[in-house]
């Protein structure tokens, strides 16, 4: 401490613990803006959003996808793309022309959909090779074929986006829109589809429903999936994974589910010799050389109607408004610490 020349009064050395909390408010000032619009990354383990009574995680840099309750952590369901496939009608059944892997691609690239207003969305695209296949596709109890030798024939992109769905008294769905494009086509009157796994924790039985909108009560009127029973373009609009307690989540492709998108052209649905269940959703080939379509998956978690307040994790409106109160917080530090500063000086 020394004496001003022109006061006499003390002059307080500008300590350093000041100049901290003055640069700490200065990097956080700016931290927001720098964070607002990012989008939700999945270089990392864990990406999604917690809509009050589910959480959305995106586990890896691949298409799947997790639903939780969160007053129940045993209430949870997963939905993965598992197999992109080219088929030919052969009888009553669909036989295998080609197969692209999703879980040969190193991994997917994560942005932010296009067109989608919601406050989180994701999407995973990744180029995947194309081998010709045979043999039947769900030949009963028969594992899928694997494809046969030889090199790939072409690529072609896969893209899933996932997006918030409705929110009901009954639970919360996510819409998950598939789009293959660029896809080598043996022949035009072929089928272009995806093989979605699903399944449920605690879910014994798998209903292929006739009459069902996700979140709709009652949930799905239908019937149950039978072991080595294959149901194909039966009238299935959706399946259901049901507990001893009634209904704990469901994947449905009805407009009414999907906000207007139209339903496949043909389905199947087959039970997993691992658990859960095996949906095929297929459209007609075209002379795009692609195939989109959209399902609503969901998770029975009864509380209030309505969408929640939304908090999102590993992306950027969470952590803007952290760091918008702690600036603040900083700023007001400062600002007591200077009225102190002058009583000092006053009373010296």
């Amino acid at each position: 401490m020394t004496e001003s020349p022109r006061t006499g009064r003390a002059r307080r050395a500008f300590r350093p613990g000041l100049v901290a909390v003055v640069l700490l408010a200065g990097a956080l000032a700016f931290l927001p803006a720098a964070a607002a619009g990012s989008t939700p990354s999945v270089s990392h383990a864990f990406a999604g959003y917690n809509a009050g009574r589910v959480s959305v995680i995106v586990p890896s840099s691949h298409p799947s996808v997790e639903l939780v309750e969160n007053a129940n952590s045993s209430i949870n369901a997963l939905l993965s793309a598992t197999e992109v496939v080219e088929l030919a009608p052969v009888g009553s059944s669909y036989g295998l022309v080609a197969t692209a892997e999703p879980t040969l691609a190193g991994a997917f690239n994560g942005s932010r959909p296009s067109g989608v207003a919601a406050p989180w969305s994701l999407s995973l695209a990744a180029d995947l090779a194309v081998r010709p296949a045979g043999g039947a596709l769900w030949n009963g109890s028969a594992p899928t074929p694997t494809p046969t030798a030889g090199a790939s024939f072409g690529f072609a992109e896969l893209r899933v986006d996932f997006a918030p769905g409705a929110s009901t008294s009954d639970g919360s769905s996510l819409l998950v829109y598939w789009n293959v494009s660029d896809w080598p086509f043996s022949s035009p009157h072929d089928l272009l589809g995806v093989v979605f796994s699903f399944a449920a924790a605690n879910a014994p039985r798998l209903e292929a429903c006739q009459a069902s909108s996700s979140l709709a009560a009652p949930a799905c009127s239908g019937s149950s999936l039978l072991p080595g029973e294959v149901r194909w373009n039966s009238g299935t609009v959706g399946v259901e994974a049901d507990g001893a307690s009634g209904p704990l989540a469901a994947l449905s492709w009805t407009a009414t589910a999907t906000n207007g998108t139209t339903g496949p052209a043909v389905t199947g649905e087959q039970l997993d010799p691992s658990g859960g269940a095996d949906v095929l959703v297929a459209n007609s080939a075209t002379s795009t050389s692609g195939s989109v379509g959209a399902l609503a998956f969901a998770v029975y978690a009864p509380g209030p109607a309505g969408v929640p307040p939304l908090v999102v994790t590993g992306s950027g409106p969470a952590y803007l408004i952290a760091a918008s109160i702690a600036a603040g917080g900083a700023l007001g530090g400062v600002a007591l610490y200077r009225v102190r500063d002058e009583r000092i000086r006053d009373e010296l």
